[in-house]
């Protein structure tokens, strides 16, 4: 297949360090590539990185692949690494901060090698698997922007509107095969139509991404029109509690995490909240954007603007009135 044609709820803007959806991981995962990943076992190997080097107590060393290339055939470089690095964590500190608040340092040796330095001892710092996540790996950085036209993934973005997206294979990838699709065109999902009717009919498209999630009833229809679907363990959604809770009302928690669970199918994060009766500084709070909602429902969901974690007293207080 020389041309993957397949559909994607894409973002607005494409950037590989800003992963919300599911869609912005693919594309994260398409366009750059991290120090180290997984293999199909779930052991952590090599990707950009060729080795690396535990320097206890807290400093950890990666060599990168020797004869390394951007997609336009320029070196790689580790300076260039740190600095996408810095730049994902100037501009999205709250979201990557597994990672970040993990680390003191990140210093290079030359033109192949980064150090990084651990807050703690580097053994139990979980930093290896960290910096296996899509979002730190490595993109092309001018003038202090991103910049798409380069790239150390599998493909370079071609071309991109807010409709479609055009990416071309990257022969520079130290991956790369000629059974590699040598472009990949993706359209975004038309709104206010019946999908599975579309698709039916849908002369273009040639790839079509499911998801465990698919309801019993579109893969019947799928398997009675010939097409063959497979499953990913890691579309299933998740509900996870980190502390404490007192529940009153049982039936009401199942309801909206039913809810809750429809919306994240959509490949969101879905976040849970009361609304606060009284003013708490031991508890964090969620900026929702109330004006816009997509069931019609008082109760959300709503997009969320931020999260404040456990404010000084005058922010609870002004938090509330509003």
């Amino acid at each position: 297949m020389k041309t993957v044609r397949t559909y994607m709820n894409f973002s607005k803007e494409l950037d590989p360090a800003r992963i919300i959806t599911m869609s912005d991981l693919e594309l994260s995962v398409a366009t750059a590539t991290p120090l180290v990943m997984f293999n199909e076992e779930r052991q952590i190997i090599a990707g950009l990185a060729s080795k690396w080097t535990l320097l206890p107590p807290n400093k950890i060393k990666f060599d990168l692949r020797s004869g390394l290339k951007w997609s336009n055939g320029e070196k790689v470089t580790a300076e260039q690494y740190k600095k996408s690095l810095e730049r994902s964590k100037k501009l999205y500190a709250d979201d990557l901060k597994a990672l970040f608040d993990s680390i003191s340092n990140i210093e290079t040796e030359g033109d192949s090698s980064l150090i990084f330095t651990t807050k703690e001892d580097v053994e139990k710092s979980g930093i290896l698997l960290k910096l296996t996540e899509p979002m730190y790996g490595l993109m092309a950085i001018k003038n202090d922007k991103l910049d798409l036209s380069r790239s150390t993934g599998a493909f370079v973005l071609s071309d991109m509107s807010e409709s479609e997206i055009h990416l071309i294979v990257n022969k520079n990838w130290y991956q790369y095969t000629e059974l590699m699709p040598s472009k990949v065109e993706i359209r975004k999902i038309p709104k206010n139509i019946d999908l599975m009717e579309s698709f039916l009919k849908d002369t273009w498209v040639n790839l079509v991404s499911g998801s465990s999630l698919m309801s019993e009833t579109t893969l019947k229809k799928l398997k009675e029109n010939g097409v063959k679907t497979w499953q990913r363990s890691l579309d299933k959604v998740f509900s996870l509690y980190p502390s404490d809770h007192f529940i009153k009302n049982e039936q009401k928690l199942r309801d909206t995490l039913v809810f809750a669970a429809k919306a994240a199918q959509s490949g969101v994060l879905v976040t849970l909240g009361i609304m606060p009766s009284r003013p708490e500084t031991g508890y964090g709070y969620i900026e929702a954007v109330m004006d816009t909602h997509d069931e019609g429902s008082a109760h959300g969901p709503f997009p969320v603007r931020r999260f404040v974690e456990k404010p000084p007293l005058a922010e609870a207080l002004r938090y509330l009135e509003e």
